[in-house]
């Protein structure tokens, strides 16, 4: 650039090529220029944005209660052949449906084994009344007679999925069962003056996307 100018000084004739070098050099500074321009223009555009909030979700609930929450059967002095009953209301407290299933264990504090005495039933469809009256002919039975000696299901399964015998609750329903203990008339002897406690476990899930 600088030669171009020093021969215009000298009032010299410039070269051609050194006028060709300066023409490009010209043409290539203002498209430059309108590139800028361009970009310059290119973010002047019309925009909006919406926003969508409050897209709140929620869990629900299994919940599984039980009335009385202990010593729904009880009983004292008992002799062979005789039985004891105690309604049990199963509770669904939550906001989903559930199915549940029941065991029972026994612990015999004295050493004596009264457990392996004793036998279970569990009946649904008896009223309260009913069931505390012994009697549980318009129940259905659901679980038993089985055996305490050793932890055992009384019907229904607590592996996870639909399993033969669980039985399902609608959300905030209630349904009342109704227990039978027994003590067989061939009980000897060496059970008497014994005590055994019973406990009963209830095992719930959730039947939704769970076959």
């Amino acid at each position: 650039m600088n030669e171009f100018w020093d021969e215009l000084d000298r009032g010299r004739p410039v070269p051609q090529a050194q006028t060709e070098r300066r023409r490009r050099i010209g043409a290539a500074t203002a498209l430059a220029a309108l590139a800028f321009v361009g970009i310059g223009l290119s973010s002047a555009l019309f925009t909006d944005t919406q926003t969508l909030g409050a897209n709140d979700m929620t869990t629900g609930t299994v919940r599984l209660g039980t009335t009385p929450g202990t010593a729904a059967i009880s009983a004292g002095n008992m002799a062979p052949g005789d039985n004891d009953y105690g309604n049990v209301r199963v509770e669904n407290t939550g906001s989903l449906r559930l199915r549940y299933a029941m065991s029972a264990s026994a612990d015999d504090p004295d050493g004596k084994a009264l457990a392996t005495q004793l036998t279970l039933r569990a009946y649904s469809g008896v009223t309260p009344a009913n069931c505390a009256a012994g009697d549980v002919s318009a129940g259905t039975l659901e679980g038993g007679p089985v055996n305490l000696g050793t932890p055992t299901s009384v019907f229904g399964d607590n592996t996870q999925g639909s399993q033969g015998g669980d039985r399902e609750l609608s959300a905030t329903s209630t349904e009342n069962l109704c227990m039978r203990v027994s003590l067989p008339l061939a009980t000897g002897n060496a059970f008497q003056n014994a005590t055994t406690s019973i406990t009963l476990t209830f095992d719930a899930e959730q039947t939704a996307n769970n076959p």
